[in-house]
């Protein structure tokens, strides 16, 4: 019997013995090296911590297996207990005390359970706490934005933490600009936000601010709601704050706690090297888009001013052939010289087949000249008094362009036309199928073409009414004695050449002194200037009407000589005619015509030909005197 209660006994001091091993293997020891990993070290990857953390982790679970043998070792000594209590046979037990010594055991095992309970979660939150941070250990090595890296750090700060809402911020020369914020209704949005950056301010200070609705602190300042609590955390690195991590708790019991402070910063330590790295690559990011930036603007520049340096170069090539034009134009003493180079220049510099040139001639703008292209376009001469755009322009004197349909004759298909004046002599034009060819810059080189135009046709003009002047009599407009000298070599020459023989009429005004001194000159200019054209009316285009002196004119008539005769009597009636139409005088003017004609068969010199016409004239003078007396 006493055997029997010893090992009981012994029973149960190893039962009690058991508790205690069992006590140490699942709460104490764990405890203790979990809180040695999280509060003295940090949590840090490598090797000698992770087999730490497995034996760890396999204590627990030899703790748990022990543990499970007790219960049954309990449960089977409880109903020992029920067994003698219900048949009165108390003889395994040794008395009070051991019962006393059972409620012992039982109630340390009922506080054991509970501080297992309490390590259990424990272990549990530290365990997802350590799966989070290598989450975004992870997430962090893979991420080189900064922008990107504290939308994580929010992102698992709300997983970690039991906050209500939250918020991540940037930091750049204290400003602060909102990366991201989670749990805040549209409403109550800005004023969590306002909340926040008077918080991350306090924050930068570089280290951690938590403020309460209870504290006087800030508190008209900060505004936190009835039971909320503001954390704010800041992310530092290189001893200069990056960010800053914003969490709001609204219930103070459930919410936050110190260890949620503790855990956050050593999360956001735990990711400063990847931070470090994010900002690194946000500096040479920033660099080499500038750099881009950069090397855009120098490309856009060196386009800029290789375009530039085309169209330099191009003017001065358009500059080129117009100061080349100019001085060909210098010796040209043809007016359609000069429009065949305005034309060809102005297709050359202008790149338009299209150009027509209009000259005023007796009160109209006349189509003088034109490209080859223009041949089959009808274009017409126009008044200056038209409200035609040639009319303007040569009216103001001003160049217009205009674009669109209709910009020249009709059924052409022009829809860019400039207009410009050749000074006060015409008007010159230019068109395209084009539309929008013509610019500023071209109005201006046209203005310059079109200027040496006019100067080279003001000349032209000068030169030829000098020469007109030099060889024409200026009272009668027929040629001169100069002229007579200049032609009559060529005449007889050709006349030498194909055989033909040519006439010569020596024409004198009877009783033309008188007239001209009993009558006044002026009458006698009168009757000049009459005779030249009535003798100009009534020989040919080729024959050559000379005033060879005073009253006298001569007559060239090249290939004539029978015809001769047919001629004079011509001349005879048209004088005639006149005098019965004029009626100036109360007698007749009448002509002493006198003929002779040089043939190359004949070898007679040309002075004995005019002296032949000469002496035939004077007898004709004789011959008409003896007649009227």
């Amino acid at each position: 019997m006493k055997s029997e209660l010893l090992m009981k006994k012994q029973s149960e001091r190893g039962l009690k013995y058991r508790f205690l091993i069992i006590g140490s293997l699942t709460f104490v020891l764990p405890f203790l090296i979990i809180a040695y990993l999280f509060y003295k070290d940090g949590i840090i990857f490598r090797l000698p911590q992770v087999l730490v953390f497995s034996l760890v982790l396999l204590l627990i679970l030899s703790g748990f297996i022990i543990l499970r043998r007790t219960f049954e070792d309990i449960f089977s000594f409880a109903n020992v207990l029920k067994t003698s209590a219900e048949t009165g046979n108390y003889k395994v037990l040794a008395g009070k005390s051991d019962l006393e010594e059972l409620d012992e055991i039982t109630n340390s095992f009922r506080g054991l359970v509970k501080k297992l309970d309490r390590s259990n979660r424990e272990s549990n939150k530290r365990i997802l706490e350590l799966k989070t941070i290598g989450e975004v250990i992870e997430l962090a090595s893979k991420t080189l934005k900064i922008d990107e890296l504290l939308d994580i750090v929010l992102e698992k700060a709300m997983v970690l933490s039991r906050a209500h809402s939250g918020a991540v911020f940037s930091v750049s020369e204290d400003d602060f600009t909102l990366i991201r914020a989670f749990g805040t209704d549209a409403h109550g949005k800005q004023a969590f936000l306002d909340r926040c950056r008077i918080l991350s301010r306090a924050a930068c200070e570089k280290k951690d601010a938590v403020y309460k609705e209870t504290e006087s602190v800030n508190k008209d300042e900060v505004c936190t709601p009835d039971e909320s609590i503001l954390l704010a955390i800041p992310i530092i690195v290189d001893n200069v704050a990056v960010g800053v991590l914003n969490l709001e708790y609204t219930d103070e019991k459930n919410g936050y706690t110190g260890d949620d402070e503790e855990i956050l910063s050593i999360m956001i330590g735990e990711i400063g090297f990847a931070i470090k790295n994010a900002l690194l690559y946000s500096k040479v990011e920033k660099h080499l888009r500038e750099a881009k930036e950069q090397n855009q603007r120098l490309e856009m520049e060196i386009a800029e001013r290789r375009r530039a340096e085309e169209a330099l170069m191009t003017a001065n090539q358009k500059i080129e052939r117009l100061h080349s034009a100019a001085h060909r134009m210098q010796t040209l003493s043809l007016q359609n010289d000069v429009f065949d180079i305005t034309i060809g220049v102005a297709e050359e510099v202008f790149a338009t087949p299209f150009c027509v040139i209009y000259i005023a001639d007796d009160g109209y703008l006349v189509p003088k000249a034109m490209s080859k292209q223009m041949k089959s376009v009808s274009v017409e001469a126009v008044s200056p008094k038209e409200e035609n755009l040639a009319a303007k322009t040569y009216r103001i004197q001003k160049t217009y362009w205009l674009d669109g349909e209709n910009c020249g004759p009709e059924e052409t298909g022009f829809t860019s036309l400039m207009s410009a004046p050749i000074g006060d002599h015409g008007v010159f034009q230019m068109f395209s199928k084009q539309n929008g060819v013509f610019t500023d810059n071209d109005s201006k080189l046209l203005g310059l073409l079109l200027r040496h135009a006019a100067e080279a046709l003001k000349r032209i003009a000068l030169q030829d009414e000098l020469q007109k002047e030099a060889i024409h009599d200026p009272l009668t407009g027929a040629y001169n004695r100069r002229y007579f000298d200049q032609v009559i070599d060529s005449e007889l020459k050709r006349s030498l050449r194909y055989g033909h023989s040519v006439g010569f009429l020596m024409i004198d005004v009877n009783r033309f002194k008188f007239i001209n001194d009993d009558l006044g000159h002026q009458m006698g200019d009168y009757v000049l200037q009459e005779i030249a054209k009535l003798l100009q009316g009534q020989i040919r285009d080729v024959d050559i009407l000379i005033r060879y002196g005073g009253d006298e004119f001569l007559i060239i008539l090249p290939e004539t000589g029978d015809g001769i005769p047919i001629i004079v009597e011509r001349i005879r009636k048209a004088v005639k005619l006149w005098n019965e139409e004029k009626g100036l005088f109360d007698f007749e003017v009448t002509l002493a015509i006198g003929a002779a004609f040089w043939d190359p068969a004949r070898e007679m010199k040309l002075s004995e030909v005019l002296s032949e016409a000469d002496q035939r004239m004077y007898e004709d003078k004789k011959s008409q005197s003896t007649q009227r007396k």
